[in-house]
């Protein structure tokens, strides 16, 4: 299998750490053919950066830059001309393998599947308004992520897909792409989440939709997990005890009257006047 490394100028902080990751597993993976595509102004560089490891350095790709979704289309359309003898893996600059044995196990895969592609099934967002009247997002149309293994003269039945100046090239070809692909649970998506971690990948071997270099530093070992911050002790005051503290003290509004000492037997008690009887006389 042929691993196509999409490589542009302005990728090459994020090629340095795949290019650390293959010397830190002693290489590039064997049986397989690493493919460097590259802009003709960065040859020298990329060169310097892969010495010492299997690859192949390619200056195919143009060195004008596109709008998006061109941006994309275009670099993928010029890799996928370049291969035509065997199927191939892309491997974009947001993507990073996991672990030595990636490609020996997405190959496998992709043979026992014996489908066209393999790779990791993405949603097209679809908006909708419920009966509350409250709008929601809900997966649409499926698809697969660029990041894959593609058959062989694929560029040859896609080329109208890959020309598409207004769709991605992965949603653009979605109809013919995903009913022919094998889906798999070994690359895992990071759904460009500045919070992922090599913890969320689980079993998987390969990630893509990176948006940092913080998975790659983790398995070089230059990042570690920050630990929790311990939780704040609650406050306490304290008082010194030979400190006084003096308050003004309000005299008491209630008075209380003392209990009279004389027995109660000799407490009398006034009965009320007795209101005579009849209707009183007219004046």
């Amino acid at each position: 299998m042929d691993i196509a490394v999409l490589a542009p100028r302005s990728a090459l902080p994020r090629v340095k750490k795949l290019v650390q990751l293959f010397h830190k597993w002693g290489g590039t993976p064997k049986n397989h053919n690493v493919r460097v595509f590259v802009t003709k102004d960065a040859v020298a560089d990329y060169s310097k950066l892969w010495q010492g490891l299997s690859a192949t350095i390619e200056p195919v790709l143009p060195g004008i830059v596109r709008m998006p979704p061109m941006s994309e289309n275009e670099p993928f359309r010029f890799t996928a001309n370049a291969i035509r003898n065997t199927h191939w893996f892309y491997l974009p600059p947001h993507t990073l393998p996991l672990t030595p044995d990636w490609a020996d196990r997405l190959e496998r895969e992709y043979l026992a599947s014996g489908k066209r592609y393999l790779g990791l099934a993405g949603y097209i967002p679809k908006r909708y308004r419920d009966s509350s009247g409250i709008d929601r997002v809900a997966p649409g149309d499926p698809y697969i992520l660029e990041a894959g293994i593609y058959p062989p003269n694929f560029s040859v039945a896609a080329q109208k897909y890959l020309l598409s100046t207004v769709a991605h090239h992965e949603v653009s070809r979605r109809q013919e792409s995903f009913p022919n692909a094998a889906l798999t649970e070994s690359i895992v998506s990071a759904e460009w989440s500045d919070s992922f971690r090599l913890k969320d990948a689980k079993d998987a071997v390969l990630v893509t939709r990176l948006v940092d270099d913080s998975v790659a530093n983790e398995i070089l070992g230059e990042f570690a997990v920050p630990a929790p911050e311990p939780e704040p002790e609650p406050a306490t005051l304290t008082v010194d005890s030979a400190q006084t503290i003096s308050f003004p003290v309000k005299e008491p509004t209630i008075k209380v009257i003392s209990r009279s000492q004389t027995p109660a037997e000799d407490i009398t008690l006034e009965e009320p006047a007795k209101r005579p009887r009849g209707r009183p006389r007219k004046a």
